[in-house]
């Protein structure tokens, strides 16, 4: 197991650096970069 985290949230904006910052519904960020592995599972809100 590498670990990881389950989240859901919407895209905010991109970084200096291209990664994706997505805004969790707790209100945190998350920043992606190149090589996280991305699973997308879409729902209706």
């Amino acid at each position: 197991d590498l670990g990881g985290i389950i989240t859901s949230g919407l895209f905010q904006s991109l970084a200096s650096d291209g990664a994706l910052m997505l805004e969790t519904d707790d209100g945190a960020i998350h920043t992606i970069r190149a090589g996280d592995v991305i699973r997308s599972v879409r729902t209706n809100r």
